[in-house]
Parts: structure tokens; C-alpha cells; sequence
């Protein structure tokens, strides 16, 4: 799916961009290593993912998609990494015209004879199962693929580790040689993710094998990191300069920002479009959502800068999940400002945000208004938001108050009160409020 779809939602188009034409002006015979820099949530696993999309429909490029964490079974990393090569190698065979049919023919799905009779073939499809055929020597899958030697066993047929990483590099370099008809060569492109989950030795370990694909021409190695995390590591570990470590390993860094507020702008909006399914929106009806974003992203609380995109994506999750149940046909523009606004309460904020025995003490004050929550929480007013929204005027409710806030604490004290109104009804937000404790987390007193 490309970024010009809504999928997109983090905004990272540009940036797959820059590393794809990274990979793509390599120059002939060179090899790259580069780095996405992010911390935990803010979207390398979508970025990888978008790579492996975009770099992967290019036939001259054998695309590797190695998770560092699933992988971590493994006591040697190399084998982990050549396996991952191994079995996007025998997908990349699938796919290639003439591949599914001449396994077909053979009739075998997979195994030495099976690649003997496709190294035969010309062009990519000859030069693949070549690879194959000999790369499945170095790393002890013989039958199948399933049978994985240690590299403790394996290594009693070379002189050494370096003499076996040779053979296998010299096979890799071989394939890469390869030319079509039209002058392009093979590139091997190693996609890294998960590395930070991994524990600090199997980190440096990891990288360190990865170091060695340095001495494959036409190869770029890209690895999701948190660099901060991984430095430490280093330092608490090793006693090293981690950060001086990775200046040495990686030739480019790119570094992802969190964009939670943005990120959340982008989902809401799309909330804003599956709500007008149900139900016509006036440009009114929609202000309410615009302002629940406003009261998160101008409240003096910050909330917003607290959270990843990991976290924003599990919030909105669970923000559909509370709409589906209680029904997109029954969530009114009020009930979709407490929904968005209240379960954000209830995960991020405060965990006894919606419980009885905080509403009982948090009533009317003595001038007969409900007790204002977003004050409380998020520190906004209805001036702050007009303000930063450049609105002069709004649907008023309660004196002073703009009708969302007015709108949002009266559900709050309705949940329990079993009271009724013109625009909710009690039944309605004590369902809403039960949704919220739900899926907003543990119910637990202060």
C-alpha cells in the first residue's frame, strides 16, 4: 500500500523516500550501513516495513527482513542473519517469472536437486538458484530447510571462523556480481529491526556480525536503533564510548522524531470521517473533535509530549473498540468528545479518572456548576482554546462556559446521577463511562 493512501498517518513518507534513493544511487561495488535512529514508539518498525515494501518490488534486489528479537534463540547471530537471507532468498524464487512453475516442473518444492535443475535457467532466476544452491552449503540446511547446524559443527570443515565467513562472503559477493541484460546488478539489502529489545550483549553481538556484510559489494545494511539505548548499554556493559562505537559502524543515521500530536490530529480526522458515516456533521458537530484534539495538544499539562506513537496507536484502538460497542449510530458529537478526551484521561492521565468515589466528591461548587475535569487534568479552559483555536465564539452553556466543556462534565456527573438532559441521557453516559474504565486501564483508587 503506498503513502499516498491514508495508511500514512505518522507522516514519514519523505523520510522512506531519502533512504530509498540511498540505496537506490549506491554506487557500483560499494556497500552502505545505515541507521534509523528513534526512540521506543516513534514508528521504525512502520518505517521498515514501508522499505521492505517499496525496495522489494525491484527485481535486482534481494530484500532481508531480519528480526534481531524473534531471532534471539539463536547463540550465533550470523546464522540467524544468513537464515533470514536464506528464506527471503527462496520467496524471491517464488516470485521470479518462471520460479513457481520450474519448481512445479522439477517437482519438488524445495531442496538441492530442485536448485541444480533452476541454476540452469538464464538471467535472475539461473543466477538465484546458483546463490542458493551454493549458499545452502555454508550454513548447514540441506534438506528442506530445516535442519540448521551450529556453527560449532559447521566449523570443522574450515580452517576457521574467518575462513568460513570468507567462503560465505564470496558467495554472496557472486551473487551480487550478477549483471542483467540492462546493467543492473543484484543488491543485497538487509532490513534490522527489533535490535533494542535484544539483551546489551546479544546487541553488540548482532551488530558486530552485521559488520562483516560490510565486505559484500552492492550490499546496505539498515538498522531500526535507538542509539541512546544502545550506547548506554554499551557504556553500563562494556565500559565503551557507545556512541562512539556506532559513529564507526554506521555510515548514515537518519533520526525519527516523535510526532505523537500530529499523529493523533491524523487519526482523529479519520475518526472525524467513519463518525460522518453514521450520521450527518455539521461543521459545528465537527468542532467537537477538533476541540477533544485542542484540550490534549494546548492544555498546560503537555499530555501529548508524554506519549509515543506506539501509545497514541493503542489509545485509538481502543477508541474504535468503545465506538463499536456502544454503537457509531449512538455517538453524538458530546459523546464523541467525552469518548476521545475521557479515555485519554483514563490511560494516560489518571487511572481513577471516571471511578465513583471520585465523582461523589467532585460535584457542583456553590454557584450551581459541575466540577470542571479538564481544568483539573489538563489544566485548559474554554479561553485557552478559543484562543488558540481563533475563535471569537462558541455555543455557550452555564455562563461562561463553551458548550464541550459544559457538555463533557455534565456526562461525567449524569454517569452516576440517573438524570436526563436535552442533548444525553443517563443511561447513555454511564454505558460510555463503564467503555472508558474498560479500555482506559485498571480501576484503582488514588
Amino acid at each position: 500500500m503506498e503513502f499516498e493512501t491514508e495508511e500514512d498517518k505518522i507522516g514519514r513518507k519523505e523520510f522512506v523516500d531519502k533512504i530509498t534513493s540511498c540505496v537506490n544511487h549506491l554506487a557500483q561495488d560499494k556497500n552502505i550501513c545505515i541507521a534509523i535512529d528513534g526512540e521506543w514508539g516513534s514508528g521504525k518498525s512502520f518505517v521498515m516495513g514501508k522499505l521492505y515494501e517499496r525496495l522489494n518490488k525491484n527485481d535486482s534486489y534481494l530484500v532481508v527482513r531480519y528480526d534481531a528479537w524473534e531471532c534471539s534463540f539463536y547463540d550465533e547471530p550470523l546464522f540467524a542473519i544468513f537464515s533470514s537471507i536464506l528464506d527471503c532468498a527462496k520467496e524471491k524464487l517464488h516470485s521470479l517469472p518462471g520460479g513457481k512453475s520450474g519448481l512445479k516442473a522439477v517437482g519438488k518444492e524445495f531442496g538441492k536437486e530442485t536448485l541444480v535443475e533452476l541454476s540452469k535457467k538464464p538471467g535472475k532466476l539461473g543466477n538465484l538458484a546458483t546463490f542458493l544452491k551454493e549458499f545452502l552449503k555454508y550454513i548447514g540446511i540441506y534438506k528442506n530447510g530445516a535442519t540448521i547446524d551450529t556453527i560449532d559443527e559447521k566449523s570443522k570443515e574450515f580452517r576457521s571462523y574467518q575462513s568460513y565467513l570468507k567462503e560465505v562472503q564470496n558467495v554472496l559477493n557472486e551473487y551480487t556480481a550478477f549483471e542483467d541484460y540492462q546493467g543492473k546488478q543484484n543488491k543485497l539489502i538487509v532490513l534490522v529491526d527489533e535490535l533494542d529489545r535484544c539483551l546489551p550483549d546479544m546487541q553488540l553481538k548482532i551488530l558486530e556480525r552485521l559488520h562483516h556484510l560490510f565486505d559484500v559489494k552492492n550490499c546496505a545494511v539498515i538498522c531500526a536503533i535507538n542509539a541512546r539505548r544502545v550506547a548506554e548499554n554499551m557504556q553500563a556493559t562494556y565500559g565503551v564510548d557507545g556512541y562512539e562505537y556506532l559513529r564507526k559502524f554506521f555510515d548514515l543515521t537518519y533520526r525519527l522524531e516523535i510526532s505523537s500530536s500530529g499523529y493523533l490530529k491524523n487519526l482523529l480526522g479519520d475518526f472525524s470521517n467513519t463518525l460522518a458515516k453514521t450520521r450527518n456533521l455539521s461543521r459545528d458537530d465537527r468542532a467537537y473533535i477538533d476541540f477533544a484534539f485542542a484540550c490534549l495538544q494546548y492544555g498546560n499539562q503537555k499530555v501529548l509530549d508524554k506519549v509515543d506513537n506506539r501509545e497514541i496507536s493503542r489509545y485509538y484502538s481502543c477508541l474504535l473498540e468503545i465506538c463499536n460497542r456502544f454503537g457509531w449510530e449512538r455517538v453524538t458529537p458530546p459523546y464523541a468528545f467525552f469518548i476521545i478526551v475521557g479515555l485519554f484521561l483514563r490511560k494516560e492521565v489518571s487511572k481513577t479518572f471516571l471511578n465513583d468515589d471520585e465523582i461523589k466528591r467532585n460535584y457542583k461548587n456553590e454557584h450551581g456548576e459541575y466540577f470542571n475535569y479538564l481544568q483539573k487534568y489538563l489544566s485548559v479552559t474554554g479561553a485557552i482554546l478559543m484562543e488558540k483555536m481563533h475563535l471569537h465564539s462558541m455555543l455557550y452553556k452555564g455562563g461562561n462556559t463553551p458548550a464541550f466543556i459544559y457538555d463533557f462534565n455534565e456526562i461525567v456527573h449524569y454517569s452516576i446521577e440517573g438524570v436526563q438532559s436535552d442533548s444525553v441521557n443517563a443511561e447513555d453516559c454511564n454505558e460510555l463511562r463503564q467503555l472508558i474504565i474498560l479500555y482506559g486501564g485498571e480501576q484503582r483508587n488514588a
